[in-house]
């Protein structure tokens, strides 16, 4: 309920709101909060939930590169303290909660670290292969133009030559015929395709 009540808020601020980095930075904030939620309800440290925040931090590296991936894992790994501290009795609201759901517990403190250095890995690594998804997205898209404009040129050239020139597949079936060629022979490119 609580995300689709988020997105329904999204959706309403994404047409007011010219620059969208701050709003996603609220929702990878969110998107901790309600993975931090559940991993809480379920175990804590020992839920097997927690790959739901790789998962929020994978997310945020492909929507704003390394800055995002690295925002959300401060905030997962901030999320995830608190859970921590809670089971081990050091944030009073939320160790009374952790009580009542069962997962108070003593959290050994190597069980905390490996895991907000696993948060950290994964936004340097989702970072960088978004990074580097965009570098390729960018050639790509240039290698498009220059096909688009070699193929514009081939265009101007085939039907600017005043010889008849007319191409053909694999199969010998016409594929282009230029204006001198459509003179030469007394009939339309089009008819001959």
């Amino acid at each position: 309920i609580a995300t689709y009540a988020a997105t329904v808020v999204y959706a309403i601020f994404i047409r007011y709101i010219p620059d969208l980095i701050p709003l996603a930075r609220v929702q990878f904030f969110g998107d901790a909060l309600l993975v931090g939620g559940l991993v809480f309800l379920t175990g804590g440290s020992d839920s097997i939930f927690i790959f739901l925040f790789f998962l929020a931090i994978i997310s945020a590296g492909n929507l704003l590169g390394q800055v995002g991936a690295l925002f959300s894992a401060s905030s997962c790994s901030l999320v995830f303290a608190i859970i921590v501290l809670s089971q081990r009795g050091f944030v009073p609201g939320l160790s009374t909660l952790s009580v009542l759901v069962g997962t108070s517990h003593s959290v050994p403190t190597y069980n905390a670290a490996i895991n907000i250095i696993a948060f950290y890995a994964i936004a340097v690594l989702a970072g960088h292969l978004a990074e580097r998804l965009g570098q390729v997205d960018s050639e790509l898209e240039r290698r498009r133009l220059d096909v688009v404009q070699l193929r514009a040129l081939y265009e101007q050239v085939f039907h600017s030559i005043n010889a008849g020139l007319c191409t053909l597949d694999n199969q010998g079936r016409i594929i282009t015929f230029n204006r001198a060629a459509e003179k030469i022979t007394g009939r339309t490119e089009n008819e001959l395709l």
